[in-house]
């Protein structure tokens, strides 16, 4: 059987499926809001360059696209390129829309423009949701929005898309591209139907991840590009809102624990109290509904502890200092980032389970020392020279987590010399936004 004849027998299934899909998809609550939108071709626009990115991952690569692009600005509004940025969640959408959105106005659009330069090379960005996959629907989207190139970013492969931009001739480019080794595994099941509808261009962001690609489509441009997140990595050095530890005081931080480990978490935090008693140990639960199981916990041992929210009060109006063996149980949203700019040591959690992992670049570039679990996939884009160079410790279980923990605590190195270490080792993986820029560039000036 012709493959061609295959390919239509696929896309008929795939119609077929979507069909029964649609009344199940319609009843989701998660969906009710977003299913006019996701069903109709109705509210798409114009526009020179539709960007997918799947939720705020991908959404923040998108933003940095955006605010990176440097077309030639024309004198004429009407000149400037415009640009469709659709995603697949509400998180992303919520992102695109706080960092990318356009006055509703046009009587302020060109205050707007003088005022925001990046974003000012563009007529407008539209911001919507990504449609369903569903043949006919994306066909139909694709030739109202006539787009010169089609950005995918990271994984974004669907076939329905990927098959009308090329039966209409549109350019599709994968950018910041990486594929599991279990994706990769999937793909090559199907890989007679990904090599018929295969995206002109692949940036992927490591040479493993390329290969993969090159095994799905064997006749696409496969190149290899900085990985975008290292730019988009800044520095925190104001830490004056929450300092409640003198600077000379040592300062343990386990931070986004998930509930999967909490009792690997419990275990080092007995340990580092009874190796090195005189620091005080910060715990950020990933989520604050657990902080009523943590309070439970601590309750049962014999070490001091204090949520956060009950003791700022008496740190700022009594200045009465936090005793030492003591257990912070943070409360509190958003602070972890902050704290890791006066501890010494931090564990990042969401890795002694598989769990993928949390950001372990942050603490770094805050000046603390930096240990993780051995589950970090989801933050495998880091690059394992992080480790090999012995920037952050992979510590191969919780019993290695806590004699790395103390070590430190008994010689803590230079803050300044880990966070330039880091800097100099993010400086070196940064440029990924400029390559995507200029190959996308390339491919709409043809």
């Amino acid at each position: 059987m012709k493959k061609s004849t295959i390919l239509f027998l696929f896309l008929n299934l795939y119609r077929f499926l979507w069909r029964l899909a649609l009344p199940i998809l319609r009843k989701d609550i998660r969906l009710r809001d977003s299913i006019k939108e996701r069903t109709s071709s109705d509210h798409f626009k114009k526009a020179d360059i539709w960007i997918q990115a799947a939720s705020a991952g991908e959404s923040t690569l998108a933003v940095q696209l955006v605010n990176n692009l440097d077309f030639e600005r024309s004198i004429s509004f009407e000149k400037q390129k415009q640009i469709l940025i659709t995603s697949t969640t509400s998180q992303g959408l919520a992102l695109l829309s706080q960092n990318l959105s356009l006055p509703s106005s046009s009587s302020d659009i060109s205050s707007y423009y003088a005022s925001h330069d990046n974003i000012s090379k563009f007529k407008s960005t539209n911001i919507t949701w990504f449609p369903f996959d569903i043949p006919d629907l994306i066909e139909s989207i694709i030739c109202k929005v006539k787009p010169a190139l089609v950005v995918l970013l990271e994984t974004e492969l669907w076939p329905s898309l990927l098959f009308a931009a090329k039966k209409y001739g549109v350019k599709v480019v994968v950018i910041n591209g990486r594929m599991s080794k279990r994706s990769h595994r999937n793909y090559m099941l199907t890989r007679w139907l990904w090599s018929k509808i295969e995206p002109h261009t692949v940036l992927a962001i490591s040479d493993t991840d390329a290969q993969r690609f090159r095994n799905i489509f064997p006749c696409a441009i496969i190149d290899v590009m900085p990985n975008m997140k290292f730019d988009n990595i800044l520095t925190n050095s104001d830490d004056s809102n929450i300092r409640i530890l003198p600077a000379d005081i040592p300062f343990s931080i386990l931070g986004s624990v998930r509930k999967e480990e909490e009792d690997d978490v419990f275990a080092i935090i007995n340990q580092i109290l009874e190796k090195f008693p005189n620091q005080v140990v910060g715990l950020f639960p990933r989520h604050l509904h657990r902080i009523d199981f943590w309070k439970k916990r601590l309750s049962q041992t014999d070490h001091k502890w204090h949520l956060v929210s009950e003791i700022y009060d008496e740190i700022y109006k009594t200045k009465k200092p936090i005793a030492l063996g003591t257990v912070i149980l943070w409360d509190r949203f958003g602070e972890l980032k902050n704290a890791y700019s006066f501890a010494t040591v931090a564990f990042v959690g969401g890795s002694l389970k598989p769990l993928g992992g949390h950001n372990f670049i942050e603490p770094l570039t805050s000046g603390a020392v930096t240990v993780t679990g051995p589950y970090i996939d989801d933050f495998a884009w880091a690059g394992e020279e992080i480790f090999t160079q012995n920037i952050v410790k992979k510590a191969d279980n919780r019993d290695c987590v806590a004699d790395f923990m103390v070590t430190i605590l008994k010689n803590p190195p230079d803050r300044k010399e880990i966070i330039k270490k880091s800097l100099d080792y993010i400086a070196k993986k940064q440029g990924g936004t400029s390559v995507a820029c200029n190959r996308i560039k390339q491919y709409l000036l043809m």
